[in-house]
């Protein structure tokens, strides 16, 4: 199944590779949950420069970067929409057809169950709102990892797409965020 931290850490390997740091390797990208979706030390001898490297690596960075920023000695990464929608279509291009579960008893069965209730409405795509970006990026890491703290962040974030007020509109759009996330959710449970 595609592995959208894979891709993103050998992406952006790569343009770092092409702009400042040629010895990056993708195992030198990091994936986070909070804050920037990737970073990456800098080498000692550059952190003094670290505005510059985030400045030049921004001017040549790809679409998959909304912002790239040197922060206490990293290079910290926020992905793009379109990164986010990239992602997104790969994962669902793979996704078989869910079924429903008879019954649920862990907090993760009940997330598989709302989110396959969410892809029965309207496939809008990516839909950019703080709360889908991190329930995708969180749901995400269940392609590689397989810790029960992984599915517990993505279901947890994955339960709280929306604020109160706009919950009920956003979610009427979010069919194939539903979808992603089911999807994702029930090849961890080993279901498939």
């Amino acid at each position: 199944m595609f592995d959208p931290y894979d891709y993103l850490k050998i992406e952006t390997a790569k343009l770092l590779r092409s702009s400042v740091y040629s010895n990056a390797l993708p195992i030198d990208i990091k994936c986070c949950s909070t804050g920037f979706e990737l970073n990456t030390p800098l080498p000692l001898i550059v952190k003094a420069d670290a505005c510059q490297w985030a400045k030049a690596i921004s001017s040549s960075s790809s679409q998959l970067f909304s912002s790239v920023e040197a922060v206490g000695g990293h290079i910290c990464f926020s992905l793009s929409d379109k990164a986010y929608s990239c992602c997104l279509d790969s994962i669902l291009r793979e996704a078989t057809p869910l079924d429903a579960l008879s019954s649920f008893e862990s907090k993760a069965e009940y997330t598989y169950m709302r989110m396959l209730m969410l892809s029965r409405n309207k496939n809008s795509g990516f839909i950019c709102d703080d709360s889908i970006k991190r329930a995708l990026w969180l749901s995400f890491a269940l392609v590689g990892k397989k810790s029960n703290a992984a599915l517990n962040a993505a279901c947890d974030a994955a339960l709280a797409i929306g604020n109160p007020k706009s919950r009920f509109l956003l979610k009427k759009q979010c069919g194939s965020i539903g979808t992603c996330i089911a999807s994702l959710i029930y090849r961890r449970l080993n279901l498939q």
